[in-house]
């Protein structure tokens, strides 16, 4: 028996509708979480210049992405990782977290970073099983 095989690769210009889709599913998964309006804000354009999607997909439909950029020619920031619920939990997440580590090596980053919202074990959990390490908690108060 023939089991599909997930592919992970550099996203393409064919692949923005559906990451723009993705992206706006995931937006959902932080809706009334602690940071959401932080992580949201700091979210730079996928697709601009600066910046490459990677995407996994599975029988040529995209299940999840990272959005990542280089950050002082050292750092490779993972600004936006996400797997769909429904796909999470098999490996996928572990694939293209794989597929980034070797993207950041091969532009020649010393580091990676990517963030966890606060209280979000299960975002941090998976990170620090690639070897990231909690390095900042911004605290903050709304004074209006």
């Amino acid at each position: 028996m023939n089991l599909p095989q997930a592919v992970v690769r550099s996203g393409t210009s064919a692949d923005i509708d559906r990451v723009k889709e993705l992206f706006a599913l995931s937006q959902g998964d932080i809706v009334g979480k602690r940071g959401e309006q932080a992580i949201v804000s700091a979210t730079p354009d996928l697709w601009q210049e600066s910046s490459q999607t990677s995407v996994i997909e599975i029988d040529g439909v995209v299940l999840g992405f990272c959005s990542t950029r280089v950050l002082n020619e050292s750092e490779l920031v993972a600004d936006w990782f996400y797997i769909l619920p429904e796909a999470r939990r098999v490996g996928l997440g572990s694939m293209l977290m794989q597929f980034v580590v070797e993207l950041a090596k091969s532009k020649g980053c010393e580091r990676i970073s990517s963030v966890a919202l606060p209280g979000d074990a299960k975002t941090k959990n998976f990170f620090e099983s690639f070897g990231l390490k909690a390095s900042l908690l911004t605290v903050g108060k709304e004074l209006s």
